[in-house]
């Protein structure tokens, strides 16, 4: 999954023209490929001119907008890295699905130090998670 969104010139009701538009944030699962493929399929006239929706890999990121073909292009956003302090490491949250504490490592190596600022998981913590993955990794979960 990927967060992006699309920019290109589509249809103002407002001001019956084209204009550009920045289309929500969305999250567009990759294709196969690894990557993002747009299509258009057409959807209305509008100011004299065919509007078409937008789809990437299939899926509809802007509703109820028509672009005009071969406008829109998909960018995706930056992707912000997210750190947690785990037994005086800064490990990406990532690595065992934690929260996220720190918006970045620089930030998460200042409170990492000693005493971690009381945002790091505790040994017996650590311990406790340890324990039950072990007694769940080889269960069937389907």
């Amino acid at each position: 999954m990927g967060l992006g969104h699309i920019e290109g010139q589509a249809g103002n009701g407002a001001t019956n023209t084209y204009t550009s538009r920045t289309s929500p944030t969305v999250d567009i699962p990759l294709n196969s490929s690894g990557g993002y493929t747009l299509t258009y399929q057409y959807w209305i006239q509008f100011a004299g001119q065919s509007a078409y929706k937008v789809f990437v890999n299939g899926v509809e990121p802007d509703p109820g907008a028509g672009y005009l073909q071969g406008s829109a292009n998909w960018i995706p956003d930056a992707v912000i890295e997210q750190y947690d302090c785990i037994n005086g490491a800064c490990l990406k949250k990532t690595t065992y699905n934690t929260p996220g504490l720190y918006a970045s490592l620089s930030l998460c190596e200042v409170a990492c130090g000693t005493g971690c600022s009381g945002k790091c998981l505790s040994n017996a913590d650590w311990t406790q998670i340890e324990s039950l993955s072990s007694q769940i990794m080889n269960r069937n979960c389907s």
